[in-house]
């Protein structure tokens, strides 16, 4: 198997061909074999060579490239941004027949850079990593993470570090920000190009729509409401929802300044830059469809001649996002309560929850695995069967979703210092990564996974930042 590269089709405007900058001495550090066993890779992929894995030597059918976009960073609009230290490889086919991205993240500077070394550090490799691959066994759409490479090279961040790549797996890296960069171009036919070409990649199934710019448009809302609710019901905050992170595809990506609720409060921020509480938890639906806004500016020239018409149709789609939200948010809910959410008094059962949570400072996620371990007759001191509440859900519950809702539930849960406690140790000792992380992830199956704790403690003072 070849790689293909598609994006090659896209007008010159809209990316540089650029070959990675060469990692010195390469080691491969981690490789996710279950997600290699799932899309058919060139053979030197699959044999692990580190010096291909790094970007160091390529093979005959691939021809990298950086995108650029544009993005409205913490509200304000910056023109031009880009891939700075990111080369995508190209497409390969997944047992599904899907086409899949291989990017290279970390493997060093393009016209894009802007001043940046181009570079990321072991830790902020490791970290997309790890994260990736919780959110896509949480059931959340994402990018996700085929390896580590680390080289012997080091980056002055604080301090020196070792620098990495890690290659990221996504069903498309074109983002808002794109669609934004591609609008601002004084060529219309670029825009329309960049349309057609993400509706034949991702989905083809508009392309005989008597509208299918207005179609993405309304497909693409939908799924991104979706996926902010299953951010939402997983406790589950981004940190950075500027335009350029939010891709098309409907999937995660960017986990630098991401963290997850500890004691739920609306309010929770962890990420250092977000001075304002941009990004809050309680923020992130509002601020996906403010995203969705900007996206829906870029394709007014697209959907009708008329710009008042253009700008009605596509108001009438972004206006139902809110509606949209709330009744995937709600699903999700119900599946981790063993409710029907059809039923009316589902609701009141979830926003008493919630209410629950807040006042008496209850750790968010380990309400839902107390639930599941109380339903499996796992014993333990569970606060939650004493309270008010769960009264009130023993009245609603619905005995034949109980066992979907112990499945969508973890017995165990990563909490911020778990996370950052397995990072130091795949950072102290690279070798012993691949057997720090599998140990880690088989916890959280475990019934009784002592090694995996909330910190509320830890939580007041954790801080995250866009790591590089």
């Amino acid at each position: 198997m070849s790689l293909i590269q598609y994006y090659s089709e896209l007008p010159d405007a809209l990316f540089q061909s650029i070959k990675p900058e060469s990692l010195a001495q390469p080691k491969t550090i981690v490789f996710n074999d279950k997600l290699a066993s799932s899309l058919i890779l060139p053979v030197s992929f699959s044999s692990k060579n580190p010096a291909i894995l790094a970007g160091n030597e390529l093979i005959d059918s691939c021809n990298p490239l950086a995108l650029g976009y544009a993005g409205h960073q913490f509200g304000n609009l910056t023109p031009q941004l880009g891939d700075g230290r990111a080369h995508l490889l190209g497409q390969v086919r997944s047992e599904n027949r899907l086409h899949y991205d291989l990017q290279l993240k970390g493997s060093g500077r393009t016209r894009y850079s802007r001043g940046g070394d181009g570079r990321s550090t072991l830790r902020a490799a490791l970290r997309e990593y790890v994260v990736s691959e919780y959110l896509h066994i949480l059931g959340i759409e994402t990018t996700r993470s085929l390896y580590v490479v680390a080289g012997d090279d080091k980056i002055m961040r604080d301090d020196l570090e070792q620098a990495a790549v890690v290659c990221r797996v996504a069903k498309s890296h074109l983002r808002i920000g794109s669609f934004q960069y591609a609008a601002m171009h004084q060529d219309s036919d670029v825009l329309k190009t960049l349309a057609n070409f993400t509706i034949k990649q991702l989905y083809p199934e508009l392309i005989d729509h008597e509208n299918p710019y207005l179609s993405l448009f309304d497909v693409v809302s939908d799924r991104l409401a979706d996926l902010v609710a299953s951010w939402m019901a997983n406790g589950f905050i981004h940190g950075v929802m500027n335009t350029d992170n939010v891709l098309l595809s409907a999937e995660s990506i960017d986990f630098g300044p991401c963290a997850f609720m500890g004691v739920y409060k609306p309010e929770q921020v962890f990420s250092s830059i977000d001075r304002q509480g941009r990004y809050a938890y309680r923020n992130q639906p509002g601020i996906m469809h403010w995203n969705l806004a900007r996206l829906a500016e870029s394709l007014i020239g697209l959907v009708a001649q008329d710009e008042d018409k253009s700008i009605s149709l596509l108001s009438n789609v972004l206006n139902l996002f809110p509606q949209k939200y709330e009744s995937y948010f709600h699903q999700r809910m119900c599946e981790k309560l063993a409710l029907d959410p059809k039923e009316p008094q589902s609701k009141p059962v979830v926003q008493a929850l919630l209410k629950y949570l807040e006042q008496e400072q209850k750790d968010f996620n380990g309400a839902f695995s107390q639930l599941a371990m109380s339903e499996k007759n796992i014993h333990g001191d569970y606060d939650i069967v004493k309270s008010e509440w769960f009264k009130l859900w023993q009245s609603q519950r619905k005995l034949d979703l109980i066992p979907r809702m112990c499945h969508v539930i973890q017995n165990a849960y990563f909490s911020n210092s778990d996370i950052e406690t397995l990072l130091d140790k795949c950072v102290t000792n690279p070798e012993q990564a691949p057997k720090n992380i599998s140990h880690y992830f088989a916890l959280l199956n475990n019934q009784s996974a002592n090694e995996l704790h909330a910190n509320h403690h830890f939580d007041t003072s954790y801080r995250t930042f866009c790591g590089t």
